[in-house]
């Protein structure tokens, strides 16, 4: 489902068994008034009651750039009926370095945003830091570092100006 903005607000996937549909998960998303998703939660089917019951939940933090700063992961205690803390992700960028030029395909994951048309970068990431929430606190367990190098490109928008073609698509 989208929103009356033309952004991603719900998403559900679906089986069919023995000929009748059922809702397997669906999540449902909070974006801000940028279209930029502060929230996702999703919800699981119960194979014991076959209901949707609350499974996980992921917060955006965003950088004054738009770029995705921080993002948090919970799950649903179903004991105590609260969130959890899971998982947290840190990232950094090289503000010096646009990205607004550059597309990514439809299948692309990265900084935890799935959909193509969530997807966006404004500055250049250049690290994650990856924690664990364990014993009440984040526990920092890997790192990555994006390194880059120099390359001169062509807008596919000027190829075709130009008359050429690249075969098979």
């Amino acid at each position: 489902t989208y929103n009356a903005s033309g952004h991603l607000t719900g998403m559900s996937v679906l089986f069919v068994e023995e000929g009748e549909e059922m809702v397997f998960s669906s999540t449902i998303y909070s974006v801000d008034s940028n279209g930029r998703v502060i929230s996702a939660e999703t919800s699981m089917m119960d194979f014991f009651t076959f209901e949707l019951g609350k499974f996980s939940k992921t917060e955006y933090e965003y950088t004054a750039n738009g770029d995705v700063s921080v993002v948090l992961d919970w799950l649903w205690d179903d004991e105590g009926e609260v969130w959890e803390p899971s998982h947290k992700q840190e990232y950094t960028y090289n503000n010096n370095m646009s990205m607004e030029n550059v597309l990514f395909p439809s299948f692309f994951n990265i900084l935890g945003q799935f959909e193509a048309e969530m997807l966006s970068f404004h500055k250049m990431p250049i690290g994650i830091l990856y924690y664990d929430y364990l014993d009440g606190a984040y526990v920092n367990l890997e790192k990555e570092t994006y390194f880059y190098s120099e390359l001169n490109t062509t807008l596919a928008r000027i190829v075709q100006e130009k008359g050429y073609a690249v075969y098979p698509v």
